[in-house]
């Protein structure tokens, strides 16, 4: 969800180095959480739509990561990807070795890497436990100007730690 600015949920950091209009929160129906873990970031200047669709088009070279989101999300990964179904049905299919964990933005699974969001280890066609590697170079994101897309399992699950976060 694409919302007006709270100039209060702006890290100083950022404030100093630009101007922003609005902010993406995750998920679309919840307001950013008072440490700004739901805030996957920042948008300069103003929003552009689609003349068709009339969707919000985004500009990457606009768009300013929240540095607290994507470890948060990372964390959640590692947590809950062993009991993905979507995965679990690909480790089966893969067998053993490394599987790369795409983000549903990916079109293939020959991907570019700022589309991976880490990988895991299989053996005998199921996930290693404790074997999730975060990626680097996602990046939530891409130069395409496509936001990182999750599983509806891992959505789930991301939601539910950022309440629990929420609630502390």
């Amino acid at each position: 969800m694409i919302v007006p600015v709270n100039p209060d949920s702006i890290p100083a950091s950022v404030r100093e180095r630009t101007t922003v209009k609005h902010m993406l929160v995750f998920p679309a129906r919840q307001s950013p959480t008072p440490d700004n873990t739901r805030i996957v970031g920042w948008v300069r200047g103003e929003l552009s739509h689609d003349e068709y669709t009339n969707e919000v088009l985004l500009d990457p070279s606009q768009f300013i990561e929240n540095v607290e989101f994507e470890p948060f999300l990372q964390d959640v990964l590692e947590k809950h990807i062993y009991d993905c179904p979507e995965f679990i049905k690909r480790a089966t299919e893969l067998g053993s070795g490394w599987m790369n964990i795409y983000d549903k933005r990916s079109r293939s699974f020959r991907t570019v890497s700022e589309d991976t969001l880490g990988s895991v280890e299989l053996k005998d066609g199921k996930m290693v436990p404790a074997s999730y590697t975060a990626m680097p170079t996602h990046r939530l994101m891409s130069e395409r100007g496509e936001l990182f897309q999750l599983s509806d399992f891992i959505k789930e699950k991301l939601d539910s730690e950022l309440n629990g976060k929420q609630s502390e």
